[in-house]
């Protein structure tokens, strides 16, 4: 990502949001912030969101149903949630239907929160470079398969016994 990392912070609480972007920026991530899922919905779509931090519990909706719309218009932002209590329903519920990467609970511990930041970007780089390395294997076999069909037998390679490539001879192919 030779960018700077930008994280989404989604809570209706202002001293949340506050003192998360505290602790990212000093982590140097450049922080947005929104005081709700409409809002966070829309700098989504303005700009490139790498990792989004949302409450679960906010007024105007809960943050796990903004997490499955995150993930079905920005699949590549990487996903964790907070709330102060949580049923193991809920737990369940956010990582199968919201497909979290964690869910944290208040208060978090600094270290461990920023801890998962790390890896979760790293998961997110990991996975970016994996897809690009599928799309560049993909588009080298559509190759193939284009000079295949110009050119019969030109993909084939002939072995000998030992498994070694057998070059044609140049001498025998003049003769």
């Amino acid at each position: 990502m030779g960018e700077q990392p930008v994280i989404l912070i989604v809570d209706d609480e202002p001293q949340i949001r506050s003192a998360l972007r505290r602790l990212l920026e000093r982590e140097q991530y450049e922080v947005l912030d929104a005081p709700g899922t409409q809002e966070a919905l829309k700098i989504a779509r303005r700009r490139r969101v790498d990792l989004v931090i949302s409450d679960y519990m906010m007024p105007e909706s809960n943050g796990l149903d903004f997490l499955i719309q995150m993930k079905k218009d920005h699949p590549q932002t990487v996903r964790i949630i907070m709330t102060g209590k949580a049923d193991l329903n809920t737990v369940v519920a956010a990582i199968n239907d919201g497909h979290v990467y964690r869910f944290v609970l208040k208060p978090w511990d600094n270290e461990e929160l920023c801890l998962s930041v790390r890896l979760a970007l790293e998961q997110r780089k990991l996975l970016n470079e994996n897809r690009q390395l599928v799309d560049r294997v993909e588009n080298q076999e559509n190759i193939l398969r284009n000079l295949a069909a110009q050119y019969p037998g030109i993909t084939s390679v002939e072995r000998d016994a030992e498994g070694a490539i057998v070059l044609d001879d140049p001498d025998e192919a003049a003769a």
